[in-house]
């Protein structure tokens, strides 16, 4: 089989807009998470200042209402105490076995590599990438 002519500066030219867009990319995700950050460090002093002050809504004039509320969260400190209380409260439809996502896929990575089957009702893609390997001055 013939391998199709390549325009290797073609090439070199796409491969340079994928280090542009990585770089574009890394910069719009660190803005984005100072942005966040500093959106619920906001919100939650906005937050504060009106509960303190008794105000449970404020108008903003183009805007609309802005509204003082509160939810809680729950944080799993021990999975298998849960897991038996809330059996015990006839609650067992919340609990859902899950698989890891990596851990499935190194899983199905070993049974290809093995040419043995996959489990029924599991399905691969596979996704085809430029891997960038930057150099000291590439960085």
């Amino acid at each position: 089989m013939e391998s199709p002519e390549v325009n290797i500066q073609e090439l070199k030219d796409k491969l340079q807009q994928v280090v542009v867009y990585r770089k574009q990319k890394e910069i719009i995700e660190e803005e984005l998470k100072a942005t966040n950050a500093l959106l619920e460090e906001t919100s939650y002093t906005c937050a504060v200042m009106m509960e303190e002050q008794g105000v449970k809504s404020v108008n903003l004039e183009g805007v609309g209402r802005c509204e003082y509320g509160q939810s809680t969260y729950p944080k799993v400190v021990d999975a298998e105490a849960l897991f038996a209380d809330v059996r015990a409260m006839g609650a067992e439809a919340l609990i859902k076995e899950t698989i890891h996502a990596q851990t499935l896929r190194a899983f199905v990575g070993e049974r290809l590599e093995q040419n043995l089957p996959l489990p029924k009702g599991l399905e691969t893609y596979t996704k085809k990438y430029v891997k960038i390997k930057a150099t000291k001055e590439g960085k």
